[in-house]
């Protein structure tokens, strides 16, 4: 019995246990399981994405973009996928599109060929009819001679400029309700080859460009959704009656550089424009300021016709106008209704220069700000002639006929917040009093200065450019104590005077002072004391010579950066001596090699002028001159509501204007020159642009290195080394002449 018990209290043990290690495997296998794989275990990539079927000369996206711009392709690209949505395959060679190579793209949406070889035989038109969701088609810049006939419904954008194209066919751009714009400019369009339904159906056309064609007759029958037509460039001579009459949504109507003349057009032509905003009436055939224009314009171009007269009630429905640009024209002041500006409220930008007036007019708007008469003929200014301009901010009567006593002293008393005056050009002897003291810039060079009268700047605190260069000034032209009475003053400049010495009392303000063309002679060490921030000193073209020209005078001015003595100071470094051990530079020993010609002094001149290129700020200041003299007009209202109020700046040039409808690069360049006697510490692009940093200076014929400049010339003074060198190594005069290089041989 004992034994029994015993049996089955053994066996119940191993159960027991045998239970206990199978709960303990099954409860930590599955953690050893999940350590070893996270230690094994690789992360699952992401689904790549579906690539298309791409060409060999393309690049693909899965977006369904196709990339084939500009690799020389001669045929169009085959085997496309037919999920292609966007192919560019502009710059290329095509000159073929068949059915065969569009047909299966059914989700083609944008379809770029510009600037390839295609003509109208190339095109099969049920090849786009195919495309059934195209909305952006790119033509431009190839030869055809006519449009697709049929065009898909879908279309949003069509650019078929710059091509060869003298007919467009009625479903060419008919019956598309979802298209924009269309462009068409530089092309052969003429009337006959434009049908009267082109637009039939394609209500929300916004942008159509027909510019640069062939067009006599503005075409009718437009979308009355448009907001931009450019038709500038044709031949137009009429724009026929109610043409105009079914466009409430007009913003800018572009109509310059045709024949239109006023027998052209009536005087409800442009009435019913409610929206327009922009209309450009310039060059053309025009004698009279048009009648009936709409209320809403804010820009006007009428520059460059033959407007002789401006009736009194011409403008009297633009009660919204801001810009008035009259220039180029036939006026005369006496032709100018002493009305014709009256209730033009917000008019603050108007130019009439080059034209025939001989006064400034009768009744100019109130509220200009900005007023450009330059290039007239207008021999005097009365004492109410600008009495009523309380607002003028920006006056140019530059390029006149004015004289000292036909400028009343009280002319400019009202006009108390003017801060630019440009008087040059004209025939002044002294400097006019009553200036306003609200000015900060003011010109009044190219006359025939000779005095500066006592209190001409009194109280001119705010005055910061002063510009009275090509007179002919001499240093007791100018009252004792004018140019400190200055005292914000920036920039002087006085060139191409007669003065013999560098002003006294110039201003602590002062930066930059422009004396070239000058009779000085020396540059004493007080010269510059009162002048601690001056930063560009311009003294070529003078009669410097060593002896005269003093170091000391610039040793304490620590911000300048340019110290221009140059050319026209032929005897400010004529003790140059030979340099002892002196080794030519390659450039050197190449010419030495050239076989030797013989120059004309002429020639030589000009050669040793080419060996260096260096700035000539009297030649920039005189091409800039050039610009002044023509005002840039502005040509996009688009961008003109942006900007008409952004530039507060007083401008170099009387530019303050929108920017043009074709931008263009009106860059200044300004001349270039080349000097044997330069010195100076950096190459301003202009008197605004300096470096801002000073730099060290070295002499490149010894190569020795200098920290200022007193040490410098210094340095140069006592043995000859005329060559200045910036610490980057740009050298600042001419090499050695041939004579000097056989010697150090």
């Amino acid at each position: 019995m004992d034994l029994l018990k015993c049996c089955v209290l053994h066996a119940l043990t191993l159960q027991l246990l045998v239970g206990l290690l199978a709960r303990c495997q099954t409860s930590v296998t599955p953690e050893g399981e999940d350590e070893l794989l996270g230690e094994t275990s690789i992360p699952t990539a992401p689904p790549q994405l579906d690539l298309l079927e791409c060409p060999s000369e393309c690049s693909c996206a899965a977006d369904g973009s196709v990339d084939c711009a500009g690799v020389d392709l001669t045929e169009f690209p085959p085997e496309l996928s037919d999920r292609t949505r966007r192919l560019s395959l502009q710059n290329n060679k095509i000159q073929k599109v068949t059915v065969e190579h569009v047909s299966h793209l059914h989700q083609l949406e944008t379809l770029n060929l510009q600037n390839n070889w295609l003509t109208t035989d190339g095109l099969e038109d049920e090849g786009f009819e195919m495309l059934e969701q195209l909305a952006y088609l790119y033509l431009a810049n190839n030869k055809l001679t006519s449009a697709p006939k049929v065009l898909p419904p879908s279309l949003v954008s069509a650019d078929f400029a710059a091509n060869q194209l003298t007919k467009i066919y009625p479903y060419t751009f008919g019956h598309k309700p979802s298209l924009r714009s269309v462009y068409l400019h530089n092309n052969k369009l003429t009337d006959a080859g434009l049908p009267y339904d082109m637009f039939n159906a394609s209500d929300k056309l916004e942008v159509l460009t027909m510019s640069s064609n062939f067009l006599h007759v503005v075409p009718t029958n437009l979308p009355s959704s448009l907001h931009r037509l450019h038709l500038k460039n044709n031949k137009l001579e009429k724009i026929p009656p109610g043409v105009f009459d079914n466009m409430p949504h007009l913003r800018e109507l572009y109509l310059q550089n045709n024949l239109l003349s006023n027998e052209g057009m009536d005087n409800e032509t442009f009435s019913r424009l409610g929206s327009l905003e922009c209309l450009d009436l310039s060059n053309n055939n025009l004698t009279v300021v048009p009648k009936g224009l709409p209320r809403n314009l804010v820009l006007l171009h009428l520059d460059k016709n033959s407007i002789h007269s401006i009736p009194g009630d011409a403008l009297a429905s633009v009660r919204n106008l801001e810009y008035l640009l009259l220039h180029h024209n036939k006026l005369r002041s006496r032709s100018i209704h002493p009305a014709a500006f009256q209730g033009l409220k917000k008019l603050h930008t108007l130019h009439m220069y080059n034209n025939l007036l001989e006064r400034i007019p009768r009744g100019l708007p109130r509220r200009a700000k900005t007023l450009m008469l330059l290039h007239n003929s207008i021999s005097e200014i009365g004492r109410n002639d600008l009495a009523l301009l309380f607002t003028l901010t920006e006056l140019n009567l530059s390029y006149n006929k004015l004289t000292t006593p036909k400028i009343h002293r009280e002319a400019f008393r009202k006009l108390r917040i003017l801060e630019t005056l440009d008087l040059s050009g004209n025939r002044l002897h002294t400097v006019p009093l009553g200036l306003p003291r609200s000015l900060r810039v003011l010109k009044i060079k190219n006359n025939e200065l000779s005095s500066i009268p006592h209190g001409a700047m009194a109280g001119m605190e705010k005055l910061q450019k002063l510009i009275l260069s090509e007179n002919q000034l001499k240093l007791n032209s100018v009252y004792q104590g004018a140019w400190m009475e200055l005292s914000a003053l920036t920039t002087l400049d006085l060139s191409d005077n007669q003065l013999t010495h560098i002003p006294a009392d110039l201003p602590e303000s002062l930066e930059y002072l422009y004396l070239q063309k000058n009779r000085i002679s020396s540059i004493p060490a007080s010269a510059f004391e009162g002048t601690p921030n001056i930063r560009g000193i311009f003294l070529r073209f003078n009669r410097l010579s060593a002896a005269s020209f003093d170091e000391a005078s610039f040793a304490h001015l620590t911000q300048l950066q340019v110290l221009d003595v140059g050319q026209g100071n032929p005897d400010l470094f004529s003790q140059r001596k030979e340099t002892e051990g002196g080794a030519l530079t390659q450039e050197e020993e190449e010419e030495e090699e050239k076989p030797r010609q013989r120059l004309s002094k002429k020639q030589k001149r000009k050669k040793k002028q080419q060996k260096v290129v260096e700035h000539n700020p009297l030649e920039e200041e005189e091409e800039e001159v050039k610009e002044e003299e023509k005002p840039a007009a502005p040509t996009s209202c688009k961008e003109d509501a942006a900007e008409k109020q952004a530039d507060t700046a007083e401008p170099e040039t009387p530019d303050n204007l929108p920017p043009t409808e074709v931008k263009g690069s009106g860059k200044t360049k300004g001349k270039k020159g080349g000097g044997k006697d330069r010195m100076r510490t950096a190459k301003p692009q202009n008197a605004d642009q300096v470096p801002e940093k000073e730099l060290n200076l070295r002499c490149v014929t010894c190569n020795n290195e200098f920290s200022t400049r007193n040490k410098l010339f210094d340095h140069l003074k006592t043995s000859g080394h005329a060559t200045a060198l910036s610490a980057n190594g740009q050298q600042t005069s001419t090499s050695k002449s041939k004579k000097d290089k056989k010697k150090n041989r």
